[in-house]
């Protein structure tokens, strides 16, 4: 498992670093190639390619 995401509200703009967030590689490989990660429930967005600075 791969941990750490950037959540994003897509209607504010929002943006706030889950470092406890985790998920499969695949999920990553998904990202990458452009599907949108959500939440079951809810409408935020998941930045799965970049690391806290």
């Amino acid at each position: 498992m791969l941990k750490g995401a950037w959540v994003v509200n897509p209607n504010n703009g929002a943006k706030e670093y889950y470092k406890n967030h985790c998920y499969t590689s695949t999920s990553k490989e998904l990202f990458q190639k452009g599907i949108k990660i959500e939440p079951y429930a809810g409408w935020n967005r998941y930045i799965l390619n970049e690391e806290m600075i």
